[in-house]
C-alpha cells in the first residue's frame, strides 16, 4: 500500500517519534497478540528547496545592466535533490545583457526555446539542477538590461512591464516558489 502526507504537512526528524508522523502499536487493532510486536515505523517528509530572486541594483541608467540573482535554499536536514526546474518570464520591458553570469545549481540554464541564453532573451530557464544533501544554497545569476528606449520613472504605474513577481514563474519541480 502507498503511503503519502497531506499537502503542506512535513516532518524533518523522527525524533521523539513524532504521533503525526509514526506508526506504532497504539495505531493498529484487530490483530491477534501474536501478531504485535513491538515496533514503530516514522515517516520523513523533507521540503523542496525554496527559490527566491533579487535584482541588484534596482535602478539602471537606459541600457545599463544589472544582475538578476536566483537563489534556491534548502535545508540542510533535506536530502540531495535532483531534477530541479524552474523558467522566468522577464517583464515585457527586460532583456537579458547577455547570458549566464554564474550557476552553482548545476543544470542547463537556457531559454524558453530551449536555446542558449543570449542578449535580447526574455525567459531564463533550469532544467536538471541539483543540490547536494545538506547544501544549503545555489545561486544562477543574469545580466538584465531595459528594452532600448523604454523608461520607467516609477514602478508604480507600470508595474506588470517592469516588476518581476512570483506570477512570472512557471515549470517548478523539486522546488517551492519563495519569490
Amino acid at each position: 500500500f502507498d503511503i503519502t502526507n497531506a499537502p503542506g504537512q512535513t516532518n524533518a526528524s523522527c525524533s521523539g517519534n513524532p504521533a503525526a508522523f509514526t506508526n506504532n502499536l497504539s495505531s493498529m487493532s484487530g490483530m491477534s497478540d501474536n501478531l504485535l510486536y513491538n515496533s514503530s515505523a516514522c515517516l520523513v517528509i523533507a521540503t523542496s528547496p525554496t527559490l527566491s530572486k533579487v535584482l541588484a541594483p534596482n535602478s539602471i541608467v537606459d541600457g545599463g545592466v544589472t544582475q538578476l540573482t536566483f537563489t534556491l535554499t534548502n535545508s540542510s536536514t533535506l536530502p540531495a535533490q535532483s531534477d530541479v526546474r524552474f523558467t522566468d518570464n522577464l517583464p515585457s520591458y527586460w532583456r537579458l545583457a547577455d547570458g549566464v553570469v554564474a550557476n552553482t545549481c548545476g543544470g542547463t540554464v537556457t531559454d524558453n526555446s530551449n536555446a542558449p541564453l543570449a542578449a535580447g532573451s526574455t525567459y531564463v530557464r533550469l532544467t536538471g539542477g541539483s543540490m547536494a544533501a545538506g547544501q544549503s544554497s545555489c545561486q544562477i545569476t543574469v545580466n538584465i538590461t531595459n528594452q532600448p528606449g523604454r523608461l520607467n520613472a516609477t514602478c508604480s504605474s507600470t508595474s506588470s512591464l517592469w516588476t518581476n513577481s512570483s506570477s512570472r514563474i512557471s515549470g517548478l519541480n523539486n522546488l517551492f516558489d519563495g519569490v
